[in-house]
């Protein structure tokens, strides 16, 4: 592959788009909604950074750059909110 300067990669052809990836917008809703699950915040923000077996030993926060693992918050925050255990 040829490399451009600065160790840049070919550009893609203008045909070509490359996948969009979660912003932090997309991440600060999310945060909004386990804000309002928790009504708290501090008690919003200690969640999101403890590990967790529901999520394999990680934290929400490790998980929510992806689609995936912004899914698995929202459901767990469903399971929260209606008391239903994991």
């Amino acid at each position: 592959m040829k490399r451009y300067a600065g160790g840049m990669s070919a550009p893609l052809p203008k045909n070509v788009r490359r996948k969009p990836v979660a912003g932090r917008g997309e991440q600060s809703k999310l945060f909004a909604e386990i804000v309002n699950v928790f009504g708290d915040p501090a008690k919003a923000t200690s969640w999101s950074n403890t590990p967790s077996e529901v999520f394999g030993g990680r934290s929400p926060a490790e998980i929510i750059a992806s689609a995936a693992g912004r899914q698995a918050v929202r459901d767990q925050l469903t399971r929260i909110q209606h008391g239903i255990p994991w």
